[in-house]
């Protein structure tokens, strides 16, 4: 079996690839099978193109979900007045740096290294961290991710092929870094690799100036001699994927001020936990609960996520993991301050939204000496899967 190429570009919109600023993708797009593919309504998302899965069927939906029992930031709890009190004398970086690293103790003890590895406090308010634990304690090609569900390197392990992981969660830096690593990668069935620099530049600078497009040249450039050797040299199997698109930031929420003026604190009556394009809350008090939804039901930038839009999204989790009730933004904006960024004017791009925002789509292009170029149109994300597992042969 020749190698196969897995390659997931962060932030490949559907409509970036051009023979002007990425001749060489754009080659391999017109003699390959290709798709648009509609973003799975997650941040993580690995469990669609991975496993073939919808967030309710995984687990995983966002980055962090609500889960004080299990909270690796448990330990905070005494020291609620005091944290309070360090964030005003602004040493919040370095009580962050001790934090994470308590935290990544804890979860090592537990058994969890990946999650130990991956933990951080982001920009969430020192006091309400012991609500949360990350929603994957370990990496995608463990053994058992999710409860038991055939992943694609579960199915590559049964027949006993091998692969090499080479970038983020398990490694971090640029395209640079990621082909040194490649280079000295042993000799495998399957090479993942996973270059950031789009998602990067999208969310600094936009998805649409010149410097997304400087972006995309220089990582086509670097993509030429990988695309070339694999395809036309060896002839391996090339996928190139994205897990997201970009849209263009329009407009800026405060949602925090907007809740400043009603009687309640946040990690009391209620919790809130602040995405960049949606807000979860779990209620404890009914008061709080009627107040903020009225108050959320009157804020023309989005709305509640209604039950048939859950179900329509596959959100339908049994419990309150992701929370209690979702308000989601209608066209591209962000919600700012966010818990991952609280400062200056927030980012220029962002992903996350609803499957009507066709900026937020991806694409997908799978070229190997068997298959026939073809454009099949627009797939959901979790279609993505049995394509992958058609050009291993699984």
């Amino acid at each position: 079996m020749k190698p196969v190429y897995l390659i997931l570009i962060d932030a490949l919109r559907h409509d970036y690839l051009c023979p002007e600023h990425t001749p060489n993708l754009y080659a391999l797009k017109e003699r390959s099978m290709h798709a648009n593919v509609v973003e799975t309504f997650a941040f993580q998302t690995r469990p669609a193109y991975f496993a073939g899965l919808e967030p309710e069927e995984s687990g995983v939906c966002h980055l962090f979900r609500y889960a004080p029992e299990e909270s690796p930031f448990s330990f905070l709890k005494p020291f609620r007045f005091l944290l309070r009190f360090l964030e005003k004398l602004k040493l919040d970086s370095f009580v962050r740096g001790v934090i994470r690293r308590l935290a990544a103790r804890k979860l090592r003890k537990c058994g969890y290294e990946a999650g130990a590895e991956a933990i951080s406090t982001e920009r969430i308010p020192l006091t309400l961290l012991p609500f949360f634990t990350l929603a994957e304690l370990v990496h995608t090609d463990d053994i058992d991710p999710y409860n038991g569900k055939e992943t694609l390197f579960r199915a590559m392990r049964e027949r006993g092929l091998s692969w090499e992981w080479i970038g983020y969660p398990r490694h971090h830096g640029n395209s640079e870094n990621i082909l040194q690593r490649l280079k000295a990668a042993r000799e495998t069935d399957l090479y993942y690799l996973h270059f950031s620099e789009l998602d990067w530049v999208g969310h600094k600078y936009g998805p649409d100036g010149a410097e997304m497009k400087k972006a995309l040249s220089s990582l086509d450039k670097m993509l030429g001699p990988i695309l070339r050797e694999a395809f036309e040299d060896k002839g391996a199997a090339v996928v190139v994927f994205g897990d997201h698109g970009m849209a263009q930031v329009q407009f800026t929420l405060d949602l925090e001020a907007r809740l400043t003026h009603l009687p309640y604190e946040n990690g009391k009556q209620y919790l809130m936990f602040l995405d960049s394009t949606q807000a979860r809350f779990w209620f404890f008090d009914e008061q709080a609960e009627e107040r903020i939804c009225s108050l959320l039901s009157e804020i023309s930038e989005g709305h509640i996520l209604s039950e048939e839009e859950r179900a329509e999204l596959r959100i339908r989790f049994k419990d309150r993991s992701y929370g209690d009730l979702i308000f989601m933004l209608d066209e591209p904006g962000i919600i700012h301050p966010s818990y991952f960024v609280r400062s200056g004017a927030g980012p220029k791009g962002m992903h996350g939204y609803l499957p009507k925002v066709t900026e937020n789509m991806t694409q997908i292009l799978a070229a190997a000496p068997k298959i026939d170029p073809e454009d099949i149109g627009t797939i959901p994300m979790r279609e993505m899967y049995p394509f992958i597992k058609n050009i291993l042969d699984l």
